[in-house]
């Protein structure tokens, strides 16, 4: 090696041997003096790189050198293991072998890397475990423990992040979310936790803005940010509020300062049942205004519920050992908090969230207790009224209570004769129009099914809000899993068929009409899916069907469920299809098909193509009554692809008839059958042109004729295919 060669690269030892006396003092180093001894560090490789012209090379790691050294990451650990970069005075050490020892480095800090990450992990599922069981504190713990081995995992910043607002420790929750976003710039969850965070500071704008950034990242997840963007809002408004009453409070206001004081009257102890009993009575006639309702939460109004010694002893008693008395002020209690949660989302969330309040209250609505536990009954169900008649209220209850079980209560109640049966009828429904109504129920069909049978298993019981549950159930059916075990029920199928029976005769009622219009609208969806239950039932479902059409054959929406379940049925099922049309029918049906309601001649084409696949006597009949000029004019002027291809399969059925193809033949109809199989985009569309093509064309050989001038010869090549 020459002597310039030899001082040049002794140069180069002697600032290898300086860059590692600065790894040797980062082992206690904090963050902030970690990062300027990088800086430092990185300086001094670049003076190195720059005197001995060494190249950089692309790599995963734009920062890294053709050495393989990282000018970014300085692993703390390395001060106390022996340094792979040769020390001393060893002039003899070449490039290659110093280029080997930093080699043989980096690949056992890959190893303890990965070895870190794998133990950092199995640290992590331990916090998660105790997060899941509402263990925050031990979860913080184990997440810590996590990032003291391995800290580049977004993942750990901010599951920590999340157990620390659980703890309501808002300031160490964004400092993990920096952190997140640090080691992930984009981090979606850092955004959202960061939002989260904020909120629970109050410092609303900036909890907007965290949710704008994480919308702008991940544009999917809209509805979910929306929903939080909606709590901000609430928030807001409640803290607002809160402001205005209390400005109201401290400048003297006479009804806002009676409140006050009647709530610190109510709570003085040892007085007599009555005594608080009417206190309550009065407070619900003080909340006449959302001011009011504001102050009676922030004065700890809702709290009475668990901090009142005996409405808190009374309320979480068996509910067979409270006294009538008792009772009476349970009553007071529960509609005092029904007016204070009247279109107020701050004093329903804060009431539902009070621990056991929702148990408690299943509780009570399932026990038999008469007398003033029947009147408490009915006020539990008039307060989930109250709430169901709004948005947030809806989705309060679906939050908060146990579903299954208040569905199954409600059933009940319903159909026992009382003042809660039409109160909770209407809960049912306003619940019913909820998206995840039906999610809520979905695992537990056999336990609230079973009450709605009880409820409709006797026709003959008037009760007036049947048809009410009834549409409840009908909303739920639209869930393709709840529908499935629904049609696997034979008694809902027998009770469903008896209803109809009852009350096909009695349309002269209004709540006959009403319950008629629920239950066949039930069974329209439920006849959607072929069942065994269905095949059963489908004759005696058919003729109830046939029999309430012809009783009045107008416009309605009795008659339109009727067709649609006729429309269903008669596909599935040859008995039902010979019964209907041996009753006639075929008639009722073409008459339908001629009409001017497209619903109705929708169901009844549908309907009256099964009845002329199987019945010769249909098929006339069709022909008979001028039904080839309707079904014609179908073809021509309908552009709804179920309108035309039923009315192509029921004219396909037709030429079965003597002179039908003959009488065809006059008409443009291969024309209008060759446009819909060329151009149609349903495929049993094409099938039923093309079927009908083929049969016209073996029919009467001017079709053929008109088939070759319009030279659609191909196309019947392609519709023989369906010829059995």
């Amino acid at each position: 090696m020459a002597s310039k060669d030899v001082a040049g690269f002794d140069d180069f030892l002697s600032k290898v041997d300086e860059l590692e006396s600065i790894v040797k003092g980062l082992q206690a180093a904090d963050d902030n003096t970690l990062q300027k001894a990088i800086q430092r560090a990185d300086e001094m490789i670049e003076k190195v790189e720059k005197d001995k012209g060494v190249k950089k090379v692309k790599t995963k790691d734009s920062s890294q050198t053709k050495t393989g050294f990282s000018k970014t990451v300085i692993n703390k650990q390395a001060a106390n293991s022996a340094s792979p970069i040769p020390t001393g005075a060893d002039e003899t050490l070449g490039h290659e072998a110093f280029l080997a020892a930093l080699e043989k480095d980096a690949r056992e800090r890959a190893e303890r890397r990965k070895e870190q990450e794998k133990e950092s992990n199995e640290i992590k599922e331990l916090g998660n475990a105790e997060f899941r069981q509402g263990n925050y504190e031990t979860a913080v713990e184990h997440y810590t423990k996590a990032l003291d081995i391995f800290r580049n995992s977004t993942a750990l910043w901010t599951n920590r992040a999340m157990a620390y607002i659980r703890l309501q420790k808002y300031e160490e929750a964004l400092n993990d979310c920096d952190w997140a976003l640090k080691v992930q710039e984009n981090c979606v969850k850092a955004h959202i936790h960061k939002g989260k965070a904020y909120m629970g500071l109050k410092q609303y704008d900036k909890a907007r803005k965290c949710y704008k950034q994480a919308l702008e990242i991940d544009p999917k997840k809209e509805l979910l940010i929306k929903e939080y963007m909606t709590e901000v809002d609430r928030s807001d408004k409640a803290d607002q509020e809160e402001d205005k009453a209390n400005a109201l409070f401290v400048s003297g206001d006479t009804e806002v300062k009676g409140l006050v004081q009647t709530l610190k009257k109510v709570l003085k102890k040892d007085q007599i049942i009555l005594y608080y009993s009417g206190g309550f009575r009065v407070l619900t006639g003080l909340l006449s205004n959302n001011d009011e309702k504001t102050l009676f939460r922030t004065h700890g109004g809702l709290d009475l519920i668990s901090t009142h010694p005996e409405l808190s002893r009374c309320y979480s008693a068996a509910p067979k050992s409270v006294t009538q008395e008792e009772l009476d002020m349970l009553i007071s209690a529960i509609d005092m908090f029904a007016e204070a949660c009247s279109n107020n989302e701050t004093n329903i969330k804060h009431l539902l969230e009070i621990a056991g309040f929702t148990d408690r209250m299943l509780m009570f609505l399932e026990a038999k207790i008469k007398g003033n536990g029947r009147l408490f009954k009915a006020a539990c169900v008039r307060y989930l009224y109250i709430l169901s008649q709004i948005e947030y209220g809806r989705n309060s209850i679906l939050s908060t209570f146990n579903v299954p079980k208040l569905v199954s209560l409600l059933f009940t109640v319903t159909r026992t004769v009382s003042q809660a049966s039409e109160t909770g009828a209407y809960v049912l429904k306003n619940l019913s129009i909820e998206r995840k109504f039906p999610k809520e129920l979905q695992e537990h069909v056999s336990e609230w099914a079973t009450t709605f049978e009880l409820l409709i298993k006797d026709p003959v019981v008037k009760v007036s809000m049947t048809w009410c549950c009834i549409d409840t159930v009908n909303h739920l059916s639209s869930d393709k899993h709840i529908k499935s075990k629904l049609n696997a029920r034979k008694e809902l199928w027998e009770y469903i068929s008896a209803i109809i029976a009852y009350h096909k005769d009695k349309q002269e009622s209004t709540s006959t009409v009403q319950i008629l219009q629920s239950t066949l609208g039930l069974l329209a969806n439920l006849t959607l899916e072929e069942s065994q239950n269905m095949k059963e039932f489908a004759v005696q479902i058919c003729d109830n069907c046939l029999k309430i059409i012809k009783m009045n054959r107008d416009y309605n929406l009795v008659n339109a469920h009727c067709l649609e379940v006729l429309s269903h049925v008669l596909t599935h099922s040859i008995p039902a299809t010979d019964s209907v049309c041996d009753s006639g029918g075929a008639q009722i049906l073409l008459d339908f098909v001629k009409c001017e309601h497209d619903d109705m001649v929708k169901a009844a084409l549908k309907a009256l193509a099964a009845c002329t696949q199987i019945n010769e006597e249909a098929r006339v009949h069709v022909v008979g009554n001028k039904g080839l000029g309707r079904l014609l004019k179908i073809l021509k002027l309908y552009k709804d692809e179920a309108y035309l291809g039923n009315a192509a399969l029921c004219l396909s059925h037709c030429t079965q008839v003597k002179n039908v193809c003959a009488a065809l033949a006059k008409t443009d109809i291969i024309k209008d059958l060759l446009v819909l199989a060329r151009d149609g985009k349903n495929p049993v569309l094409q099938k039923n042109c093309a079927i009908l093509i083929a049969k016209l064309a073996q029919g009467d050989s001017r079709h053929l004729d008109r088939l070759r001038e319009l030279h659609g010869i191909e196309i019947l090549h392609a519709c023989m295919n369906y010829m059995k």
